[in-house]
C-alpha cells in the first residue's frame, strides 16, 4: 500500500489575509511549496475579530449601530469576494454570508433579552464566543473558493470547520485539548486518503457540551498546532507580517535582528515574557510530537525565518531580550519571617485566593523578605489580600512592612546557551548599570535559561536597548556630538560616514551623530574638577588630539605614569603650524609671506596669532603636566611671542599686511643662529618640577628636532626608564585628516572601554 504524502500545516494571521492582494499572496506562497498535503489556517482578515467583539459590546448596550457595523463587515468581505471570485462563485458566497448576517443578528438580539429569561444560546460568554467566530468562518470559506478556482495545485481545495474537530475544555491555564475526541472527530471529517488541500478556521473550537467556544486570543497559532499533531505533521509554518522571531521589540530596539533558531524552551519563555510573534500555547502540541515550526513573513516570502524545534543549531547563547510592562512589584519584609515554615506559602494562598496572577518571583537567602511581581491593575487588591493575610504580624511587628510599587517592568534575558557560559549574567547588569538603570529585584531558573531583572517602567526601553547592545544582538550604539563643524569637525564627520558601514557590519559598532554646534563662545570646566567627575560618574574622557594630533602623545605619557615611571622630563615640538614655518624659513623669503602660504593652505589657525603666540603650545603643555600630576594653569609657564606687540590689537587683515614690517628682526635672529651653525624651532619644555617655557630655540643642527618633516610634532621624553635613549614620538601634527583622525580614535576607544568588541 502506498503511503500518502505527510502533512504540511501553514497557518496565516489576520494581517495575511487583509485584503484582496494580501490572499492572492497567500495563494502564491502555498502553489510554491512542495509537493504533498497542504492544512491551512486562516485568521479572520485584519480587524475583524475585533469588530465582532465590539457588536457584542453594541448589543449588550441596546446600541443601535449594531445593523451598521454588520453592514460594513458584509460590504468589505463581499468587495474582496468580487475582486477574487468568478461572478458565480463570489455569488454563491454572497448567499452564504448573508445566511450568516441573519443568524448574527438573531443571536446579538439574544443578548438585548431582560436579564430574568435566560438567553437561548446560552451564557454571554458563549455568545461572544460564537460571534467572535464568525470571522474565521468568513475568511476560510472565501479562500477555499478562490484558491478552489486558481487549481494551481494538484488534489482537491475542501474546507474544514474546526468546530467540527477540535474539542476543548477551559480550565485555568486556558483551554486544554480533549486529544481522543478531536482524533476520532477528524478522522469522520477527513478520510485518510484525502490528498490535497484542506483550508481550516484557526482560532474555533467546541466544548464538550459542542458548544461553539475560541481558544483565546491569537488562538489560530494554537490551531495550527493542534492540527499539526492531529495530522501528524512534518511541519508547521506560521506566516505573520514579520520576518521572524526577533531578538526584541523592533518598535523598541530598532536593531533587532530575526533569530535564525529556538529551542521549544526558548520560544515559550520569550513568549510568556511579551513576544508578540509566537502564542505562548501554540508550542505544547508541536513540543509533544517535535513537530518544527517555522516563523515566516508572508510579504517577504524568500526570507528564511525562525525555526522553533527540539535541537537547534544557532551557536547564540542569548537569543532575545524582551519585557511585560505595567507590572507592580509586591515585597513582604520583617524579621519575623525568618526561618519561619510556610510564609511563603500564605503569601501565594492568598494572592491565589484572588486570582492574582504571580509573574516573577525573588527572595534572598536570610528569608528576611519576598518579593514577587504581578499585573500593575491588580496591585490595589493585592496590597488589600496581603495586608489581610498578614493582619496579625503587622500589629505584633513580626512583619515589618507590605509595600506595593507600581509603574515597574520585567526585563528577561532568554537563552538555553548561557547554561554554563560564565559572564552573562556580568554583562547584563553591568549593561544595566552603565545605562543608570536600577534592578530593583532579580531571578534566575536552576535551568539558568532565563535571567529576569525588575526595573523602573520609565527606564525599560533603555534598559532593553542597553542590554541588547551589552550582548551584541545588536551593534554596541555609540552617539556622538560634534561642537565645532570647522575644518577639523567636518572632516572627522567625513570620516565617521566614511567608517560607518564597516564598523557596524565588522565590528557591530554603530557611530551616530546625534548633534552638530556650532558658535563662537565655549566653556571651558576646570580640570581637576572635570576629572574628578569623570571618576565619580564612571565616564569616560578622553583627549588624545589635543596635543600632537593624531600621534599618541598623551596615552604614551599615561601609560608611562600608570605603570609607575617616573617622569624627569617633555620637550618638543607640538606645534605642527610652527613646525612647518621653521622648516621653511632659510632666509631666503620673508617670515611674513610663509605666514600667509600656510594660512592658504590650512596649517594655521583662521587668526594666525593664535598659533604665533605661543598659548597653543602653552597649552598643550598644562594638558602633559597634568597628566604628570602637576597642578599647572597658564600663568605658570614662560611664553615667548612671535607677534610683535604693536599688532595684537589688530584685525586679521590688518596684521596679515602689517606682519612683513617685522621681516627684518626674524631675520635678524635666524642669521645669528646660522653664524653659529645652529637652527631655530619652536619648542615647549617641562620639568617634573613644574617648570615650564615656551620659545623659539638655537638647536644644533644634528638635532633630532632639527630635521623632521614639514608639519611634523616630536615629543621626547626623559624618564627613569628611558633617561639614557630618550622615548621619542613623532609624526604629522597639523592638518585636518590627521586631526579628525586622533578625536576618531578616541571615539573608537571609548567604544571598546564600553563593551564593542574591536
Amino acid at each position: 500500500m502506498v503511503q500518502p504524502d505527510p502533512w504540511v500545516v501553514h497557518k496565516f494571521g489576520g494581517s495575511s489575509v487583509a485584503d484582496a492582494d494580501c490572499f492572492r499572496k497567500v495563494a502564491a506562497i502555498l502553489e510554491a511549496a512542495p509537493a504533498g498535503r497542504l492544512a491551512v489556517v486562516l485568521s479572520a482578515c485584519r480587524g475583524v475579530t475585533d469588530a465582532l467583539l465590539r457588536l457584542v459590546a453594541l448589543a449588550e448596550r441596546h446600541d443601535e449601530r449594531v445593523s451598521a457595523e454588520i453592514v460594513q463587515l458584509r460590504e468589505r468581505h463581499v468587495a474582496i469576494a468580487n475582486e477574487l471570485l468568478t461572478p458565480a462563485a463570489a455569488q454563491r458566497y454572497r448567499a452564504t454570508f448573508e445566511s450568516d448576517c441573519r443568524d448574527l443578528q438573531e443571536v446579538l438580539r439574544s443578548l438585548q433579552l431582560p436579564r430574568s429569561l435566560e438567553h437561548p444560546r446560552g451564557s454571554s460568554r458563549d455568545v461572544s464566543d460564537l460571534v467572535s467566530g464568525y470571522g474565521e468562518v468568513w475568511s476560510t470559506r472565501l479562500f477555499q473558493r478562490f484558491f478552489a478556482e486558481r487549481a494551481r495545485r494538484p488534489g482537491p481545495v475542501a474546507w474544514l470547520d474546526a468546530r467540527r474537530v477540535v474539542v476543548v475544555e477551559w480550565g485555568p491555564l486556558g483551554p486544554g485539548v480533549q486529544w481522543p475526541e478531536s482524533r476520532a472527530n477528524l478522522e469522520a471529517q477527513v478520510p485518510a486518503v484525502f490528498h490535497g488541500t484542506l483550508v481550516i478556521t484557526g482560532f474555533v473550537a467546541v466544548d464538550r457540551r459542542g458548544v461553539p467556544t475560541t481558544l483565546g486570543r491569537n488562538g489560530s497559532d494554537f490551531s495550527a498546532s493542534i492540527f499539526g499533531a492531529l495530522l501528524g505533521a512534518t511541519e508547521i509554518l506560521i506566516w505573520t507580517d514579520v520576518d521572524g522571531v526577533l531578538s526584541a521589540d523592533p518598535r523598541r530596539v530598532p536593531d533587532a535582528t530575526v533569530i535564525d533558531s529556538l529551542s521549544y524552551n526558548e520560544a515559550m519563555e520569550l513568549a510568556y515574557f511579551g513576544a508578540k510573534v509566537i502564542h505562548p500555547q501554540t508550542i505544547a502540541p508541536a513540543v509533544k510530537d517535535c513537530i518544527p515550526i517555522w516563523i515566516r513573513n508572508t510579504f517577504a516570502p524568500e526570507k528564511t525565518g525562525t525555526l522553533i524545534c527540539a535541537e537547534p543549531a544557532s551557536a547564540l547563547p542569548v537569543k532575545g531580550i524582551t519585557s511585560i510592562e505595567r507590572v507592580a512589584l509586591v515585597n513582604l519584609e520583617g524579621t519575623g519571617m525568618i526561618g519561619v515554615p510556610g510564609t511563603a506559602h500564605r503569601l501565594f494562598g492568598a494572592l491565589r485566593e484572588e486570582a492574582i496572577s504571580v509573574i516573577l518571583i525573588s527572595q534572598g537567602s536570610s528569608e528576611h523578605s519576598i518579593c514577587c511581581a504581578i499585573p500593575q491593575e491588580q496591585a490595589e487588591r493585592a496590597a488589600a489580600v496581603v495586608t489581610r493575610a498578614f493582619e496579625r504580624e503587622l500589629e505584633e511587628g513580626q512583619i515589618q512592612s507590605v509595600d506595593v510599587d507600581a509603574d515597574h517592568a520585567i526585563l528577561a534575558v532568554v537563552g538555553d546557551g548561557m547554561a554554563g557560559t560564565p559572564g552573562i549574567a556580568a554583562k547584563v547588569f553591568t549593561a544595566l548599570g552603565d545605562s543608570g538603570v536600577n534592578v530593583r529585584a532579580i531571578a534566575q531558573g536552576a535551568s539558568e535559561r532565563n535571567i529576569s531583572a525588575v526595573v523602573e517602567g520609565r527606564s525599560a526601553m533603555r534598559a532593553l536597548r542597553a542590554v541588547h547592545a551589552g550582548l551584541y544582538l545588536s551593534p554596541h550604539t555609540l552617539s556622538i556630538g560634534v561642537i565645532g563643524p570647522g575644518t577639523v569637525g567636518r572632516v572627522l564627520l567625513d570620516q565617521l560616514a566614511a567608517q560607518h558601514e564597516h564598523l557596524r557590519r565588522q565590528f557591530r559598532l554603530d557611530l551616530r551623530v546625534r548633534g552638530i554646534i556650532g558658535g563662537s563662545r565655549m566653556l571651558l570646566a576646570y580640570y581637576q574638577r572635570l576629572q574628578s567627575a569623570r571618576r565619580s560618574g564612571a565616564s569616560h574622557y578622553l583627549y588624545e588630539a589635543t596635543v600632537g594630533a593624531g600621534l599618541p602623545i598623551v596615552q604614551t605619557l599615561r601609560d608611562l605614569v600608570q605603570t609607575g615611571d617616573d617622569i624627569i622630563g617633555i620637550e618638543g615640538i607640538f606645534s605642527g603650524t610652527l613646525a612647518y614655518l621653521f622648516n621653511l624659513y632659510d632666509g631666503r623669503r620673508g617670515f611674513a609671506e610663509i605666514v600667509r602660504d600656510a594660512r592658504a593652505r590650512g596649517f594655521t589657525e583662521p587668526d594666525p596669532r593664535d598659533d604665533l603666540s605661543g598659548q597653543d603650545v602653552a597649552r598643550k603643555l598644562i594638558i602633559l603636566g597634568r597628566e604628570m600630576g602637576l597642578p599647572l594653569e597658564l600663568s605658570d609657564v614662560k611664553i615667548e611671542s612671535l607677534v610683535p606687540a604693536e599688532l595684537a590689537g589688530d584685525t586679521i587683515e590688518q596684521f596679515m599686511a602689517h606682519l612683513p614690517h617685522h621681516d627684518a628682526a626674524m631675520a635678524q635672529r635666524l642669521a645669528a643662529a646660522h653664524a653659529r651653525g645652529k637652527v631655530l624651532r619652536y619648542t615647549g619644555k617641562l620639568t617634573a618640577a613644574g617648570e615650564a617655557t615656551v620659545g623659539l630655540q638655537e638647536l644644533d643642527a644634528r638635532h633630532p628636532f632639527a630635521n623632521i618633516a614639514l608639519t611634523d610634532n616630536v615629543v621626547r621624553f626623559a624618564t627613569r626608564r628611558y633617561r639614557d635613549n630618550p622615548l621619542i614620538v613623532q609624526g604629522p601634527g597639523a592638518g585636518p585628516e590627521v586631526t579628525a583622525g586622533g578625536v576618531f580614535a578616541d571615539l573608537l576607544r571609548l567604544a571598546a572601554y564600553l563593551g564593542a568588541r574591536l
